[in-house]
């Protein structure tokens, strides 16, 4: 059966759509997970507000709804007006069945609610460009609720006192309004109260804090990337298990290179005399710096590729390369000295470029 969201939201089925609308605002500002971390309670609120919003917050949907409200109604008051079955023996068939197969397939002994996992807790972890394809360590706070550390857990605050409560009078169980008795709503069962609350903890006994942990980055790992740490999460309910401590991984943007899988770019910028005298020159690397020989006379867009100086599969055992890809700047401003050096040069006989312009002239002056 579904819920009453006109109940849910606490309006009239005839309510105004202006009227809906501002119930689920309020509801669901006061129970949004933000404002109640670790609070499942809330949080199960919280999606049940949204669910029924989502239905009679939109009018062909509620128009839907109203009439399978009232065909729910109709069926309430016919089973309320038809006798019950003359067998002794009744259950709902779901229920049966259930019954029947754990009894016949599965063991008995296995008790039925077996608790719910808690909630996973999320966390963004930045990690460098270097550690993110090499591997490394870094340490994280995980958060937990344990005892408070102000009060011991006991949720009165030092130096108050403890009075017999009021409400029980000392006996820690109250009477219903059919006369059963159920536990004190105001001591808790103790039969004692306190003149002041922990102010850190409201007098719960509990509080969020944060453990240090020291996780290992996986070599590889890329922005998006998970890592989890099982039983870290918040505690279960009714025995159930501790959730997980999720990771996400963002890594940090290098200076010099780039990702392409496996593989690292690293775009070098050379002068036009570094280019045509080749030489060593300095460049970067994932363990500090190095010194590579170019060529003479290297073009632009050239690379040189380093074997295994990328970043590291670990699933796969296998290293990417370190790619170093140059850019010829040439300059824009040059002296007269320069000029003067360059024209020179130029007009030399043996130079590659006077060898291109007379073969380029010889050309022009044929087809002319």
């Amino acid at each position: 059966m579904k819920p009453d969201y006109y109940r849910v939201l606490g309006v009239d089925r005839r309510a105004s759509a202006a009227s809906i609308k501002k119930a689920y605002r309020s509801l669901a500002m006061n129970y949004h997970p933000d404002r109640n971390f670790g609070d499942e309670l809330a949080e199960e609120k919280f999606k049940l507000v949204n669910e029924a919003y989502a239905v009679i917050g939109n009018a062909g949907k509620r128009s839907d709804y109203d009439v399978f409200l009232n065909r729910q109604a109709a069926e309430s008051r016919r089973r309320e007006t038809t006798p019950p079955p003359r067998n002794d023996f009744y259950m709902p068939r779901d229920e049966m069945l259930r019954d029947f197969y754990e009894g016949f397939y599965f063991r008995q002994d296995v008790p039925k609610n077996r608790g719910k996992k808690g909630q996973d807790l999320r966390r963004n972890l930045k990690v460098s460009f270097r550690d993110a394809a090499l591997g490394g360590a870094a340490e994280i706070h995980i958060p937990f609720l344990g005892a408070c550390q102000q009060c011991r857990g006991t949720g009165i605050r030092a130096g108050s006192k403890t009075v017999i409560c009021q409400q029980c009078r000392g006996r820690g169980q109250v009477n219903d309004r059919r006369g059963a008795q159920q536990q004190c709503p105001s001591c808790k069962g103790a039969g004692k109260t306190a003149t002041a609350l922990c102010p850190r903890c409201t007098g719960k006994g509990t509080a969020w804090s944060e453990r240090p942990i020291q996780i290992r980055i996986p070599p590889g790992v890329e922005t998006g990337a998970r890592l989890q740490v099982r039983g870290m999460g918040l505690q279960g309910r009714d025995g159930g298990a501790a959730g997980d401590f999720m990771i996400v991984v963002h890594v940090e943007k290098h200076p010099f290179f780039e990702r392409d899988g496996l593989d690292i770019i690293c775009a070098v910028p050379l002068s036009f005399y570094q280019a045509m005298l080749g030489g060593y020159v300095s460049v970067p690397a994932l363990k500090g710096v190095k010194k590579i020989k170019i060529s003479k006379g290297l073009q632009n867009g050239a690379e040189i590729r380093v074997q295994g100086g990328g970043a590291v599969s670990e699933a796969h055992n296998r290293h990417g390369d370190m790619v170093y890809r140059f850019h010829i700047e040439m300059p824009k401003k040059i002296s007269l000295m320069e000029k003067k050096l360059l024209r020179q040069l130029a007009e030399l006989p043996v130079h590659d470029g006077y060898r291109l312009l007379s073969a380029f002239s010889k050309k022009l002056l044929k087809h002319g």
